[in-house]
């Protein structure tokens, strides 16, 4: 799976959470309102799952806007790599291989850019339901006795949302505020990385990637040189 379906894939089970504990608040108040015991078990159940998806989805996005970052990096460097492909092309015209490699980065980059677009999307897209989600769980967590709260209603650490009813709530214990110094550094992709997040996009193209260990070839490299019409990529 890609960067972009796993984040999908956590939106859609984000909705069955917020669907499932919506069904749980509406049976609980039902039966209060009737004079009955409400069946906490189901209750309980939703809750921790809708809690465990509130997490995931809080600990995937920062990795996915990492990715992000890193795939602008790549993008710049094969657009570099374009135009030294098609400068060879205009010094030679009958540099054909540097055409037809200039011609099949292009291809990857319009993938690129586009799966990456959608995958900006789709995080702004999780951030929302992440509210939602936030939203519902408080709900649900209000209406179940505390002692039959599931344990992950605690927060594990400073990161950590805590649903336990108000006065039930203890301190968070984490990294005392110590952040990591690399956090918020543009990190960068390699082009193996950036070819390993197109794989499910390779069978379209019939033409090879240019690789990087050969003249003129890699990322940021210098104009081909003449050897580039002997090669083919």
């Amino acid at each position: 799976m890609t960067e972009l379906s796993i984040a999908r894939s956590y939106i859609e089970a984000a909705d069955a959470d917020i669907s499932d504990m919506k069904d749980q608040i509406e049976i609980i108040d039902k039966a209060k309102a009737a004079g009955k015991e409400p069946d906490y078990v189901p209750a309980v159940s939703a809750l921790g799952g809708g809690i465990s998806t509130y997490r995931t989805v809080k600990k995937l996005i920062p990795k996915e806007e990492a990715m992000v970052a890193k795939r602008a990096g790549v993008i710049a460097t094969w657009i570099r790599s374009v135009g030294d492909f098609r400068s060879a092309h205009e010094l030679d015209t009958q540099d054909q291989p540097s055409l037809q490699n200039a011609e099949a980065i292009e291809e990857l980059l319009r993938a690129l850019k586009k799966e990456t677009l959608a995958l900006e999307e789709t995080i702004a897209d999780q951030r929302k339901k992440q509210e939602e989600l936030r939203d519902v769980i408080r709900e649900l967590a209000k209406r179940i006795p505390p002692d039959k709260l599931p344990q992950n209603a605690e927060g594990e650490g400073d990161d950590d949302e805590n649903f336990l009813p108000e006065g039930m709530q203890k301190p968070k214990n984490g990294k005392g505020g110590k952040t990591d110094p690399r956090e918020g550094q543009e990190k960068r992709m390699s082009e193996q990385e950036a070819r390993n997040s197109l794989e499910s996009l390779k069978g379209e193209f019939g033409r090879k990637m240019p690789t990087s260990d050969q003249p003129g070839n890699g990322p940021g490299g210098n104009k081909p040189s003449s050897d580039a019409k002997k090669k083919d990529y």
